[in-house]
């Protein structure tokens, strides 16, 4: 039997292509004829809007008389890409309303306190089971912020007021001259740490405990003052200017304390009195003697300290302390320096720390 020519071969080819082609034109224009009927059918529906929007305005013009017409806009009708444009735009966004609705759903709600909020693994294995890596960094949620409440003022601690009164050793006078700050009753103030210590300087020169010396201290608007503070704490320091009158007025010296002490106590019934002896002297000057100080006065501080009611008074040894210091003294050598001054404080600081035990004497 004869083969079929090549030509033959080619023809059948050329035959098939032509049928392919010709369905391919067919489905195009059933596309075409289909997309043609539904832009001829949105056209009409839009000419129907416009013309029941300009009956409209007509029946409104009528009735509103010569008021103003209101124009219907008029719009070409659209063509078919365009149409066909428009609807996937509206599909598109209606899939963004719809994953915009999703993610509010999942997405944590939003308090005032913290405005914070994350994307949680949950919520990316929900909206993409498959499409999170597995070396994807995690997204941890943000710790919630609870309000704080503000720190409640810890209550103000009782103060405690220290009231120093004496001569010109607790004035803080060094040699001729005064030094604010170098004063026993300030470095006292600093070496107690302040609050709820406060100390208050009612020093006055040259005074006495005698009340008939003609400048005693108890005859002096600064102790009235230093009764006027009430004070919880009351350092009382006479004797030195005293022993310049010993020989003439020694046996007025006891009462005289013992009536300070009780006018302390008068006005203020819950003070804490303590009383000191006087400091060391270093050379004898201005007609005071270091040797009535120690075996004259100190004595009697301590018997009247000892005798008080309803509690002994606490006595602090300023002649022990300051003994043999000569680096404590002025070139006067009644008056202390700034490091003789500290030495004091650091004793009152000791007795009033010390226990509440009758008499306390420094080093107890």
């Amino acid at each position: 039997m004869r083969k079929p020519s090549i030509h033959v071969h080619c023809l059948a080819i050329l035959l098939l292509l032509l049928d392919v082609g010709s369905n391919l034109c067919l489905a195009d224009a059933d596309a075409d004829a289909t997309a043609s009927n539904k832009a001829n059918d949105n056209n009409k529906a839009n000419d129907d809007s416009t013309t029941n929007s300009r009956r409209l305005g007509s029946n409104l013009n009528l009735n509103q008389g010569n008021g103003p017409s209101n124009k219907s806009s008029e719009h070409n009708s659209p063509k078919p890409n365009t149409i066909r444009g428009a609807k996937d735009r509206q599909l598109q966004l209606q899939d963004a309303d719809s994953m915009d609705i999703a993610l509010r759903k999942r997405m944590p709600a939003i308090s005032k306190d913290n405005l914070k909020f994350s994307y949680t693994s949950e919520w990316r294995q929900d909206f993409f089971p498959s499409g999170v890596r597995s070396d994807s960094p995690s997204v941890s949620k943000a710790p919630s912020v609870s309000p704080t409440k503000a720190p409640s003022a810890s209550p103000s601690r009782t103060p405690i007021r220290i009231a120093c009164a004496g001569d010109s050793l607790t004035l803080g006078r060094t040699g001729m001259w005064n030094n604010p700050g170098l004063d026993y009753p300030t470095q006292l103030g600093g070496l107690l740490g302040g609050n709820p210590f406060s100390t208050h300087n009612y020093g006055r020169n040259v005074v006495t405990a005698i009340s008939s010396s003609g400048q005693s201290y108890n005859s002096t608007s600064i102790f009235r003052r230093s009764l006027d503070l009430g004070a919880d704490i009351y350092l009382l320091m006479l004797g030195t200017n005293d022993a310049r009158i010993w020989e003439s007025q020694s046996h007025k010296f006891a009462t005289s304390l013992e009536w300070i002490i009780n006018e302390v106590k008068r006005t203020s019934p819950d003070v804490r009195i303590m009383l000191a002896i006087p400091p060391w002297v270093k050379m004898a000057n201005f007609g005071i003697s270091g040797s009535i100080i120690n075996n004259n006065i100190r004595p009697i501080i301590q018997q009247v300290a000892a005798a008080a009611t309803p509690q002994p008074i606490h006595v602090v040894d300023m002649y022990a302390v300051t003994k043999n210091r000569y680096e404590f003294y002025t070139s006067d050598g009644i008056h202390l320096n700034g490091q003789g001054y500290e030495r004091m404080a650091q004793a009152w600081k000791e007795a009033i720390l010390c226990n509440n035990n009758g008499i306390c004497e420094t080093g107890e």
